[in-house]
């Protein structure tokens, strides 16, 4: 396995029968860009159905302290807020399974692929995570503190 960062115009992505050559490496480049715009994209998709969900729990939580609750108590979930949990939980999934994929095609130590990889992710941030539009959550889920 290959340690050094390395610039040349071929390289293996994820599968050894991925390995692409001269222009399909430039193809692979594109690819791996349109990729980190996804990534980015459901980041931020992401974010909007966590926000949708607090939302929702606020308002159960208001209507509770409406009705002279003046305990904290366990509010049932509605099923609306239950499936947005579900729907949640599964972009997180895709969202790591993803992180992980670029960490990989950042691992192939191709120089072409990690500065790809980075202005990909980059421009991603700058066209879904404009100011307002989300919270304050960061891409990389791996390292987030919850």
């Amino acid at each position: 396995m290959q340690m050094t960062f390395e610039a040349t115009t071929s390289a293996t992505l994820w599968f050894s029968s991925w390995h692409f050559m001269g222009w399909s490496y430039w193809g692979s480049c594109v690819g791996l860009f349109l990729f980190c715009l996804l990534h980015e994209f459901l980041t931020t998709y992401r974010s909007k159905v966590k926000q949708a969900i607090s939302s929702q729990t606020s308002k159960q939580t208001g209507a509770a302290n409406q009705q002279g609750s003046n305990t904290e108590q366990l509010l049932p979930r509605s099923q609306a807020s239950s499936s947005l949990q579900l729907w949640h939980s599964a972009l997180y999934a895709i969202n790591i399974a993803f992180s992980y994929l670029l960490m990989l095609a950042v691992m192939t130590y191709n120089v072409g692929y990690f500065f790809v990889v980075v202005l990909g992710l980059a421009t991603g941030h700058l066209l879904f995570q404009l100011p307002g539009l989300v919270s304050s959550e960061l891409s990389d889920v791996c390292c987030v503190q919850r």
